[in-house]
């Protein structure tokens, strides 16, 4: 990535827009970014980084509060930056949250952050958070990454060459982020204990499984009392138990066997004594049925008899049956005519009641048609007198003078009102009319049931008594009705039913005489010798049934017992190897190897021994041969394991001392070399993306002359092959040295930038 335009507007001391543009510098080289303390040369690079990812390089600054003092209220703040990268031109736009006076009014308003990033034409994205992941994207680089590389802080470095290890450690694990060996190491630490505890629960489960075992035996409690158990030799004496269990089990089986047949035949032989017996009391009771089934079949034709004078009355209860139905009949049809009488008499009076309704509303339609009507030929003067016009003949006399026209009192409906009127009174006489002629219908249709009930010697009283009187009597004959032939069907039911049952009593008793046969022998036999034999065997089958589960209960749990214990041991096994291999490289990973170093020490001497080597390079040009660093190579507290401490080996001497032992200048040379051999390895980490701007903000000041020339040619290398190297320092003896020159410029309205290449 290479720098094109930078704009700023607004933004920190600078009040209107300030622009430079590095396109005169894209073939490389040195620049100058110079101006009295406080004019805002770090705020150049605050607003690229702000520009690229929302955020400034310094630790006081904050990205709340970027707003120039000096800007006025109608100025934005805003950073706008171009630069070049892999052929293409990229624009970014970008404004701080910020609080700027109304325009109108009193008070402030608040401008919201805000961001774009456009190539060529295209729109590549909108939004602070969205353009910071497209510039980390493209550059391959976060902001933390970027700093690292591109900008080399003032006093930064000169701190991080003379602290101590420790804090050094604590730096280099922030520049390279190897918080995550330290995490593995100490993941390392905690499987392994993860792996201990679970090699103690998988003994506690062999121990509990040897407590499982069904082992009545002085020398199983002896291998179990043992402090060190021997789990290979208890398996062995467990197994050879559950052999000879089995085998004990076996001869049971076979000793069960023999009782089994001798318990059967006992039980065969009872069963025959009892089934002997059973068929005798079958015999006996099978006779009795037969005696009883005889003196029933004696009963029912008795009863068959006395049913025949029964039968004789039902054609008389038949008769009944239909008289009583003709005399309903009768009862229903003048119910009927009384029911039709009710009902003309109350359809007569709803069709009255309708007339007299429509006849009243007819006559007040009429009556308020011909009020109106008679109101409107009232005034026919006044209308006539409304089209009277001087010296024009009036219609009615002929003079053409109207000295005193009739006026209208008061306003008249017009001619459509009328009518409407007139209609809705004429449709009201006519429905009154039909209603009139529907009600002298319905008045004859009374008359005629009227007569026809007069023809029968009913009056209209007399119907309303009979008709709550005929209800009655209908439901009384109707249920002597159904009286009357259920006892006719119960009768007839009963005569079928006695023929049936005579009819199986019958088959009955001859059956049972043909099934009828009598044992040979009618005594029955005791069961009690049998039961007492069947006794003894039981007790001697259930003493052996009782060992026999006892034996078998016993060879279930330990060869469960033993399965367990077997898969215990092997997972304990599986655990030991895996313990074994993880414990040895969990202790190298906590120093215990042959560089005394743990896992995180050791990679950040690696990246450290890279950045000695590459700073070494620029140091050894600076200071003429003299100077290089080296790392400690032994770890002087072994406590912490910490391998980041620094020295110098000083050609002139040919000896090691500490930096510390640096003059001012020396130490400013020893600083850059870090900073710049840092950049090298945190960019090459990076995938090798190369960032061709550098900006070197550190204490030129306490350099000599020829330390000075050293600085600078050593930075000036940097600048080949198109990197662009600025320098941010006030040191005005760098003015005359370097030709490419941004001077920041202070004043009392705010800072101005002027650009010199």
């Amino acid at each position: 990535m290479k720098l094109l335009k930078l704009t700023l507007t607004g933004w920190g001391p600078y009040r209107d827009s300030q622009e430079i543009d590095f396109s005169p510098l894209s073939g490389g080289g040195l620049f100058l970014l110079a101006g009295a303390t406080g004019a805002g040369k770090t705020t150049v690079f605050d607003a690229i980084t702000f520009a690229l990812y929302g955020e400034v390089s310094g630790s006081v600054r904050e990205k709340d509060s970027l707003r120039s003092d000096f800007a006025a209220a109608d100025v934005p703040t805003q950073v706008e930056l171009s630069f070049l990268h892999r052929g293409e031109i990229y624009q970014i736009v970008r404004n701080p949250r910020y609080e700027r006076g109304k325009l109108k009014g009193e008070g402030t308003t608040t401008e919201n952050e805000n961001a774009q990033m456009i190539c060529g034409k295209a729109l590549m994205a909108v939004g602070g958070q969205q353009v910071t992941i497209a510039v980390t994207d493209l550059l391959g680089l976060d902001y933390r990454q970027f700093k690292q590389i591109s900008m080399i802080a003032q006093g930064e470095f000169t701190h991080l060459l003379i602290v101590s290890s420790k804090e050094r450690t604590l730096v280099f694990r922030d520049i390279f982020q190897t918080k995550l060996y330290d995490t593995i190491t100490q993941n390392l630490a905690g499987r392994v204990r993860q792996l201990s505890g679970k090699l103690d629960e998988a003994k506690s489960r062999m121990d509990e499984t040897t407590g499982s075992f069904h082992l009545d035996s002085e020398e199983w409690e002896a291998l179990r009392s043992q402090k060190n158990r021997n789990y290979e030799k208890m398996l062995r004496f467990a197994e050879a138990d559950l052999k000879e269990k089995r085998a004990q089990r076996e001869a049971l089986d076979k000793q069960q066997e023999v009782w089994e047949s001798a318990y059967k035949a006992l039980v065969q032989k009872k069963e025959q004594v009892r089934q002997r017996n059973r068929e005798i009391e079958v015999y006996l009771a099978d006779r009795a049925k037969l005696e009883r089934l005889k003196a029933e079949l004696v009963k029912m034709k008795e009863k068959k008899k006395e049913l025949a004078q029964e039968k004789k009355r039902i054609p008389d209860m038949r008769q009944d049956m239909l008289k009583l139905q003709v005399q309903i009949q009768d009862l229903e049809q003048r119910q009927k005519r009384i029911c039709q009488w009710r009902q003309a008499r109350e359809e007569l009076t709803r069709l009255q009641e309708r007339y007299l309704a429509l006849d009243a509303q007819a006559k007040q339609a009429k009556s308020r048609y011909e009020e109106q009507d008679d109101r409107c030929r009232k005034a026919s003067a006044g209308i006539l007198a409304q089209g009277l016009i001087a010296g024009h003949p009036c219609p009615v006399c002929g003079s053409l003078t109207h000295p005193s026209p009739a006026s209208l009192a008061e306003e008249l409906p017009d001619e459509q009102y009328l009518e409407k009127l007139k209609q809705e009174a004429e449709g009201k006489i006519r429905l009154a009319g039909e209603a009139q002629v529907q009600a002298a219908s319905a008045l004859g249709v009374l008359k005629q049931v009227e007569q026809e009930l007069l023809a029968e010697g009913l009056t209209e009283a007399l119907a309303a008594q009979m008709e709550a009187e005929l209800s009655v009597a209908i439901r009384q004959q109707v249920q002597q009705l159904k009286q009357l032939t259920n006892a006719v069907e119960m009768v007839e039911q009963e005569a079928k039913n006695i023929e049936l049952a005579l009819e199986r009593q019958r088959a009955a008793v001859e059956q049972k005489k043909e099934s009828l046969k009598k044992p040979a022998g009618m005594r029955p036999q005791s069961l009690e010798e049998c039961e007492r034999l069947i006794r003894e065997a039981e007790g001697q089958r259930r003493s052996l049934m009782r060992e026999r589960e006892q034996l078998h209960t016993s060879i279930a749990v330990n060869t469960a017992a033993v399965r367990q214990l077997k898969e215990h041991m092997e997972a304990r096994r599986k655990l030991e190897e895996v313990y074994g291999s993880l414990r040895k490289v969990e202790r190298a990973a906590n120093g215990s190897n042959n560089k005394k170093l743990v896992l995180e020490q050791y990679v950040l001497s690696v990246y450290f021994e890279d950045i000695l080597r590459s700073a070494n390079l620029r140091l050894k040009e600076m200071t003429g041969g003299r100077y290089e660093l080296y790392r400690q190579e032994e770890v002087r507290d072994r406590r912490t394991k910490e391998s980041m401490e620094l020295e110098v080996l000083d050609q002139y001497t040919g000896k090691k001392r500490s930096v510390k032992t640096l003059s001012g200048g020396e130490t400013f040379k020893a600083a850059l070399a870090l900073a710049l051999g840092t950049a090298d390895v945190v960019q090459s980490f990076a995938g090798g993306v190369q960032v061709e701007t550098l900006f070197v903000d550190e204490g030129f000041g306490a350099l000599d002359s020829e330390s000075l020339s050293q600085a600078i040619e050593t930075l000036a290398s940097l600048g080949d092959n198109y990197r662009m190297i600025g320098i941010i320092s006030h040191v005005e003896e760098l003015k005359e040295r370097i030709e490419n020159q941004i001077l920041i410029e202070k004043g009392n309205n705010g800072s101005r930038i002027k650009c010199s290449f």
